[in-house]
């Protein structure tokens, strides 16, 4: 019951199994990303680095950064719902799917970017 309630309760979650049970690619299975996320994102593992090693957590700095990655993980949240909304009726059901998976990378990565931010 625990475990079911966590994956309610989390979006990122209840999007892999979502994906699990409309047969879609695992993270495993598929690694890519969206072409545009690298794009955004470029440098910011090691922006996160030197704001870790110059910035307090609490500084103004990281905070921008924080409220800018959480933004980029909820648009990415955002697109991956409106993409479930749409799977009933793509003309190509596998396509729609990996790009689903696509976003959930993505998100991944962002949150991962956003608790290496928070780690000292």
């Amino acid at each position: 019951m625990n475990e079911a309630n966590a994956v309610l309760r989390d979006p990122f979650k209840r999007a892999e199994y979502l994906l699990a049970l409309e047969g879609g690619p695992t993270a495993a299975e598929q690694k890519e990303m969206p072409a545009s996320v690298p794009g955004r994102s470029a440098g910011t593992a090691d922006g996160n680095r030197e704001l870790r090693e110059t910035e307090p957590p609490d500084s103004p700095a990281r905070q921008a950064r924080r409220r800018r990655l959480t933004e980029r993980r909820d648009a990415l949240l955002a697109e991956v719902g409106d993409e479930f909304e749409t799977l009933g009726g793509a003309a190509d059901r596998a396509t729609a799917l990996r790009g689903i998976r696509q976003r959930l990378n993505a998100t991944k990565y962002v949150q991962n970017l956003l608790r290496d931010l928070h780690s000292q």
